[in-house]
């Protein structure tokens, strides 16, 4: 087609006027019956185009490719958001300045593609420790290995995984203990004597019913005051314990003065 444009324009040139006329009939005629898509591919030119006219709409679906977009010229928001897949980002071009945070995850992660040089020092906590992890560790350890001293802490040790075989004597101290969780059942028989029991703090409460007895009063410790009143009974005096000092004056009436007592003054 563009031969035969070619020869129609040097017949122009060439040809006499009634010549041309007759190239020219010729030309509209295939113009006229050539489809719209093969006139406009070898009839229009770039210069034929006002700039700036053509839209969207004038294009058609894949009618832009890589060929046609100068260079630089597409920006985020000219991409659709969702549509990019791994394939058209170039291998090795995303750094970490590309990567928002918290954006990495572990389904983006690779298995076996972290190393303990992509771990920040002291950052790992029990939590994130699988269960029976340090298990684990142990039995990977060379014989003869043993933990640093002060890594094992709290968080490390299952509920009950201290006994009291795994304490070591004088090992724990009042510190160590919480404010009130020693109780009855926690005290060994006999396991508390008066080294353990600060002065004055034994109550009434405190004390079994028949607790005191005798040896455990100090001499000279129980006064008048101590003693309820009407409770001495004469199975509570020695014998000739009660003198006439003790007796009050005209206390004693006749009735308890034994047979034969002399009764006159």
């Amino acid at each position: 087609m563009r031969a035969i444009l070619d020869r129609c324009r040097q017949l122009l040139r060439d040809a006499p006027r009634a010549q041309r006329v007759f190239v020219l009939s010729l030309v509209g005629v295939l113009a006229i019956g050539a489809p719209s898509a093969m006139a406009a591919k070898y009839l229009l030119t770039g210069r034929d185009i006002k700039s700036g006219s053509i839209t969207v709409s004038n294009l058609a679906n894949s009618s832009v490719g890589t060929r046609q977009i100068t260079n630089n010229q597409v920006s985020s928001i000219d991409v659709r958001d969702g549509s990019l897949q791994g394939r058209d980002i170039r291998n090795g071009s995303v750094d970490r300045a590309d990567i928002a945070a918290d954006a990495i995850g572990r389904d983006q992660l690779a298995e076996d593609s972290v190393t303990g040089d992509h771990i920040v020092d002291g950052s790992i906590t029990a939590t994130d420790l699988a269960a029976s992890t340090l298990d684990v560790l142990r039995s990977s350890m060379p014989t003869g290995s043993t933990l640093v001293e002060g890594s094992v802490t709290t968080p490390f040790l299952a509920n009950g995984a201290v006994t009291g075989a795994k304490i070591a004597a004088g090992a724990v101290s009042g510190v160590n203990i919480a404010d009130g969780s020693i109780t009855a059942a926690d005290l060994a028989a006999d396991a508390i004597n008066g080294a353990f029991v600060v002065d004055g703090t034994i109550g009434e409460a405190d004390l079994a019913t028949g607790a005191v007895t005798a040896p455990k009063i100090a001499n000279d410790a129980v006064t008048g005051a101590k003693i309820a009143a009407g409770t001495i009974t004469r199975s509570d005096l020695a014998t000739d314990i009660v003198d006439s000092t003790i007796v009050a004056d005209g206390t004693i009436a006749g009735a308890e003065l034994a047979a034969g007592t002399n009764t006159s003054l």
